[in-house]
């Protein structure tokens, strides 16, 4: 039996051809607005310690210093992205880049923890519409196999913040004349800047529909989430299955979500298409999503506690070592994205980056106080690398299976569903790790010492819940990558 060979590359459409003159300023305006989202979103990570030492907040406040961004983006992400199927995704564009600025000047002029903790919430709403938008005006200028390319930049700039975000954070808080309050402040221009840019070059016409979004569906789907987070943050400080807290927030939390998919199957605009998840490519990419996007925060946020508490490594020092991670995701989602445009094919490097993934954090579980740095470095490498090949290519992936006019549903699901898998992570294994510090501390282990036993723990469990991620990903079908914007019409 002889192999397959690939199609070769069609020449580019009119479409394609008349957009290419303005595409690349369109491109660099939505590249400035992807990476201030992320950026903002982690620039925090490092300067933590420092901004709840001087506000004077607790162990809880500094996991929902992280936690109220993630969440804000979460729940919001479907909501944006299916309002891009009914208005224009420009206008909705500079909207959330107003919400966000709203949110960094909020931030950076905090006078308490619980201020900033709110201001970090709007920000993330902000931040979810940055993101999602930015997939969803691509899908309306570039077909899927011409957008590989276009999209190993979405995807390098956005790793690249994710993950040297830490190292800009430590070094703000550590330069002179500046302080943490700039870790907001500082991008608060270049958001200003990406709002003008997209309004002079991005030029995308899509028809106003008479459709309503589900509002109804969009607040049940909000407090379900944020209930069952809200529950997850503290579960480590002391709330057990026998507490009446849990009773009180997860119980009105599974009403709400049960409530929540019953209204989505009734309505004609839900946020969440369902009907969209009955695709194969669809539901197995939503699985690898919330695999792979259940760990992005482990390389980060735990590893930086491992390293600042535990081996006494200062901020910059920690978010440069961080910095490997941004370095594999850029040479990988470039590699990737030419594959993908030179190919039309897209599984084989998804299940690489899966695979990848899920032996760097496999690996990390079994560090010790010992480890040479080089290989955390070289670990952290690896999983930067196998998320450069899988967070924006699985956007891609169902993005190819849709049409023009369900774009942005799909894509909010996809994205709701890997910040979910972030948002959840995040919060589980901050309440795994308070957990596990107590005890270890109950048994005589305390300061250092404690860090360095419990971190490795959050990255065995964080290993075993990247396994049905790639499990999906290796069952994804031969996916081959179309050469026009739209999917065909229907043929009765």
């Amino acid at each position: 039996m002889t192999g397959v060979s690939a199609a070769p590359l069609p020449a580019a459409t009119k479409r394609e051809q008349r957009a290419a003159g303005s595409l690349v300023w369109s491109m660099a305006a939505l590249l400035v607005a992807q990476l201030v989202g992320n950026l903002n979103a982690n620039v925090v990570t490092t300067a933590l310690p420092t901004i709840v030492s001087n506000l004077g907040g607790t162990t809880v406040a500094y996991t929902w210093m992280m936690t109220a961004t993630i969440l804000g983006l979460t729940v919001s992400t479907p909501i944006w992205s299916r309002l891009a199927d009914l208005r224009s995704p420009k206008a909705l564009m500079q909207i959330a880049i107003g919400v966000f600025l709203v949110g960094a000047l909020a931030a950076g002029l905090a006078p308490t923890a619980t201020a900033l903790i709110v201001a970090r919430g709007v920000q993330g709403v902000g931040i979810g519409g940055m993101i999602a938008l930015v997939q969803i005006i691509l899908a309306h200028l570039v077909s899927p196999r011409h957008r590989g390319g276009f999209i190993a930049w979405l995807s390098a700039v956005q790793l690249a913040a994710t993950l040297g975000g830490p190292f800009v954070g430590g070094v703000i808080v550590e330069a002179p004349g500046l302080g943490w309050r700039y870790v907001f402040l500082v991008t608060i221009p270049f958001a200003v800047l990406a709002m003008i840019g997209i309004h002079f070059t991005v030029r995308i016409h899509v028809p106003r529909t008479s459709g309503r979004v589900d509002l109804v569906g969009a607040a049940l789907l909000s407090v379900g989430v944020g209930l069952a987070l809200v529950w997850l943050s503290q579960a480590g400080s002391g709330y057990g299955w026998s507490d009446w807290e849990t009773y009180a927030l997860l119980v009105p939390a599974a009403i709400a979500l049960v409530s929540a998919v019953v209204v989505e199957l009734r309505v004609d605009t839900p946020i969440v298409p369902l009907r969209a998840l009955r695709s194969r490519t669809s539901f197995l990419s939503l699985i690898a999503a919330l695999g792979v996007g259940s760990t992005i925060f482990g390389g980060s946020i735990f590893l930086t506690q491992y390293l600042q508490y535990g081996r006494g490594v200062s901020p910059s020092q920690s978010g440069l070592m961080l910095t490997a991670m941004a370095v594999g995701s850029v040479i990988s989602s470039f590699a990737v994205g030419r594959y993908v445009t030179r190919t039309g094919r897209i599984k084989a490097p998804l299940v690489a980056g899966c695979v990848a993934v899920t032996v760097a954090m496999t690996m990390l579980a079994t560090i010790t106080p010992d480890t040479p740095v080089a290989v955390l470095v070289l670990l952290l490498l690896l999983e930067g690398l196998g998320m450069g090949a899988t967070m924006q290519f699985l956007v891609l992936a169902v993005q190819n299976d849709a049409s023009l006019a369900d774009v942005g549903a799909i894509t909010g699901a996809i994205t709701f569903v890997r910040s979910l898998g972030g948002t959840v992570a995040l919060a589980a294994f901050g309440a795994l790790l308070d957990a596990r510090l107590a005890a270890f501390e109950a048994a005589g282990t305390t300061g250092a010492d404690a860090y360095l036993a419990a971190v490795p723990i959050v990255f065995a469990v964080s290993a075993a819940v990247t396994v049905p991620g790639l499990v999906a990903a290796a069952l994804l079908p031969r996916l081959r990558m179309r050469d026009t914007i739209d999917l065909p019409p229907a043929i009765d």
